[in-house]
């Protein structure tokens, strides 16, 4: 079975939640984060990336609002399909539980969805899924540095189960299940050294 770059990044996401033990939350409607801008004289277009799931986990000293974005107006810009953020966020005691009996005064959905919000062209997107199948690094992320030293793009190929980019070649690229596995991995490793790291733009 072969996974699609959104595939691949749902199942990454699933799994690094399995490996932490947090449970994923349903985002209101209106998560949206500005994907970009494009102003083409007296016209203004402007993209959203939908953040329809998350999840606060703590890694390290650190708590986290994970999200997994959708394009919400393909139509405008097809290139990006999907994403994975992580923002730094500060949670008082008790109120990061999504399964609290009493609801706390900031809901989980409520603290995802107001961190995710500000994650505006990918500044805190680990990866990205692109519409060709390829899985990428935003390059303007605060979070590249690091993450890139952990995640290698030659690794990438490995997982591929197909050569899309062979010349001449026109189906998008695809997965195999064992990524989406390494890649929680690897994002897991990559929050632990960010949460002893200071990152400016990563803090919701």
């Amino acid at each position: 079975m072969s996974l699609s770059a959104y595939d691949a990044l749902e199942a990454t996401f699933h799994e690094f939640l399995r490996l932490r033990a947090a449970r994923a939350v349903d985002l209101p409607p209106d998560t949206l984060a500005r994907m970009f801008d494009d102003f083409d004289g007296p016209r203004a277009r402007r993209g959203w990336m939908r953040y329809g799931q998350g999840a606060i986990v703590d890694v390290g000293h650190t708590t986290w609002a994970i999200g997994l974005g959708m394009n919400h107006c393909p139509e405008r810009d097809r290139r990006v399909v999907a994403d994975l953020a992580a923002m730094r966020i500060a949670i008082p005691d008790g109120q990061g539980d999504p399964a609290c009996i009493a609801p706390p005064p900031r809901e989980p959905h409520r603290i995802l969805s107001e961190a995710l919000v500000t994650n505006e062209c990918f500044e805190c997107s680990f990866v990205i899924a692109c519409s060709d199948g390829s899985i990428a690094m935003p390059p303007d992320s605060a979070l590249n540095n690091i993450f890139s030293q952990i995640f290698v793009p030659r690794h990438a190929p490995l997982y591929m189960s197909n050569t899309a980019k062979m010349p001449g070649a026109i189906d998008p690229i695809t997965y195999i299940p064992e990524f989406p596995p390494f890649l929680a991995a690897v994002l897991g490793a990559t929050l632990l050294v960010l949460s002893e790291t200071e990152i400016a733009g990563c803090d919701s």
